[in-house]
């Protein structure tokens, strides 16, 4: 256990300066972290091979071979404190891997460089599939690969009714995109238990359209609170916007954030008060650009939560590519 904390003590980061403090990391194991790669071999794990530069790679390396780390024979468990040993260890490397991003976006600023134009990805600890561009890649979804500047959190309910006093959320889903539109990253996408009573109470248009849709069966058979919903969702935005404040966007925007409001706060305290509401952008444009409106993208409306996520993020990149054209100057 001391070898592990005293790996980390070479992660220790400097705030004044922007920089990595490996000078403690010969003291800390007594190992020889010249060499830019290490071969470590302790504990029960035996042999791991550690590929990487300077002391930080060889420290982490030495100090996962102290619980067994991802090596472990077939069959062999981690006990619980060596599970909360590498689970530390995971929140200290997130943290210096969030800061080695911030320089890199200083680095990049200083050449002139945009990161939203960048192909390079720093792969992380935990792999998700991401849409970059139309592309699929693997990221990370505690912390984002890329940094989302200016982070767009796309939010949908379905309810019950339009009622905030009486309606209920059955469906939220929720995907973080960059400012610019051009990287995505879809998260939770929960149906939400509520009573028959709730549901035999709908309208005649939620009815119809939940039963067809499959919803309404679904939150029958759902084990998921609106507590549970609102903590899942929650966390994936805590972990994806950085140093942010993320303004809330999609489709009349304004009656889902009543509903967060009222049955989900804690998630409704994270955002600004300023909505991306994208059924206002559309109806400037059928005012100002009737033409280039009618050749927005048509919806399926399916009314389902991502899915309607999904048309919102495609409409508004409409009218930013074909209606908020920048200059020549600008570009």
């Amino acid at each position: 256990m001391d070898n592990l904390h005293n790996a980390f003590s070479v992660l220790e980061l400097d705030a004044e300066d922007d920089q990595l403090q490996p000078a403690s990391a010969s003291a800390a194991s007594g190992l020889d972290v010249s060499a830019s790669t290490a071969t470590v071999t302790a504990g029960r794990s035996g042999e791991l091979f550690c590929p990487g530069p300077g002391p930080i790679a060889t420290e982490v390396a030495h100090s996962l071979t102290m619980v067994g780390g991802d090596v472990l024979p077939e069959g062999v468990a981690l006990e619980n404190h060596e599970k909360s040993v590498l689970m530390a260890m995971k929140t200290e490397l997130l943290e210096v891997k969030e800061h080695m991003n911030s320089l890199l976006s200083k680095v990049d600023s200083c050449l002139g460089l945009s990161l939203d134009k960048s192909e390079e990805k720093i792969i992380g600890l935990d792999d998700k599939l991401v849409v970059e561009n139309g592309k699929q890649c693997l990221s990370n979804p505690v912390t984002p690969s890329v940094e989302y500047k200016f982070p767009l959190v796309w939010i949908d309910l379905e309810m019950t009714g339009l009622n905030v006093e009486v309606d209920r959320i059955l469906e939220i889903a929720c995907i973080i995109t960059d400012g610019k539109l051009t990287k995505t990253l879809e998260g939770p996408d929960l149906v939400i238990h509520q009573s028959k009573e709730n549901l035999d109470r709908m309208g005649e248009w939620c009815q119809n359209h939940h039963a067809a849709s499959g919803l309404t069966k679904k939150v029958l058979h759902s084990t998921t609170s609106e507590k549970e919903a609102e903590k899942q969702v929650m966390e994936f935005v805590k972990r994806n916007v950085g140093t942010y404040t993320p303004l809330l966007a999609g489709n009349s925007i304004y009656v889902d954030f009543l509903f967060l409001k009222k049955y989900m706060p804690d998630l409704a305290a994270l955002f600004s008060h300023v909505l991306v509401d994208v059924s206002s952008v559309k109806a400037l444009c059928i005012r100002w650009y009737p033409r280039d409106q009618k050749k927005a993208p048509s919806k399926e409306n399916k009314h389902r939560a991502m899915d309607d996520i999904r048309e919102s993020i495609m409409e508004l990149k409409y009218y930013k590519e074909n209606i908020f054209k920048a200059s020549k100057s600008r570009k």
